[in-house]
C-alpha cells in the first residue's frame, strides 16, 4: 500500500495438461543395437545420466517429465500433483534407459548438486531436504566403465562414507 505504485490486481492460471488417448511411443526406449552401461547404483546412474544428457546433451531423447506426463495414454497424470515424491513410471524409464557404453569415455567429471535437471525430473518439487538421491556405496563395476572420470565434484553432500572411498580408491579426485 506505501508503494508509489501498488499493483492493482492479480490474474493466477492452472491449465490440466491435455490428456492424449493414445501414447505417441516417442518416449519408448530406442532398440540398442551396441553394449550398454549396466550401473547398480541407481543415483550414481543418474548422475552419469545428468552429465551425458543434461549437460553434454549426447545421450537421447532428453528427458522432459511434463511431456513425458502428458504422453502416457490412458496412465497420462500432471507431475506437479504427485511432484513430493519420486514418481515411479519416471524412475522406471531412467532406471531401464540404455546408456551407450561408447559414451563412458565422454564422463570426466561428475557434479552432484541438488540443483540438477535430473532430480527435478523425478521429483518436481523437490526441495533437497532427504536423501533420495544420495549415492551410499559404490561398487567398482559400477565405476570402471569410466576410464577418464577424474572428479566428481560433491556439492549437495550426496556421497556417503562407502561410496566416496570406493572413487578414491580407484583414483578420482572428489571434492565437497
Amino acid at each position: 500500500r506505501a508503494a508509489a505504485h501498488p499493483f492493482a490486481w492479480v490474474s493466477i492460471n492452472y491449465s490440466a495438461p491435455k490428456v492424449v488417448r493414445k501414447s505417441s511411443g516417442r518416449w519408448k526406449h530406442p532398440v540398442q543395437s551396441e553394449p550398454s552401461i549396466e550401473l547398480a547404483a541407481f543415483p550414481f546412474r543418474l548422475a552419469v545420466i545428468q552429465e551425458l544428457m543434461y549437460e553434454q546433451d549426447v545421450l537421447s531423447p532428453r528427458f522432459d517429465g511434463y511431456d513425458f506426463a502428458q504422453d502416457q495414454g490412458t496412465r497420462s497424470f500432471d507431475p506437479d500433483e504427485v511432484g513430493y515424491e519420486i514418481i515411479p513410471s519416471v524412475r522406471a524409464w531412467f532406471r531401464t534407459l540404455p546408456i551407450p557404453a561408447r559414451l563412458a569415455e565422454r564422463v570426466e567429471t561428475l557434479t552432484l548438486d541438488g540443483g540438477n535437471d535430473i532430480y527435478l525430473q523425478l521429483i518436481p518439487h523437490w526441495d533437497g531436504e532427504d536423501d533420495a538421491f544420495d549415492i551410499n556405496s559404490l561398487k567398482e563395476s559400477d565405476i570402471a566403465p569410466f576410464t577418464r572420470l577424474t572428479k566428481v565434484q560433491d556439492i549437495g553432500g550426496f556421497l556417503g562414507p562407502r561410496a566416496r572411498a570406493a572413487l578414491i580408491k580407484c583414483g578420482i579426485e572428489v571434492e565437497g
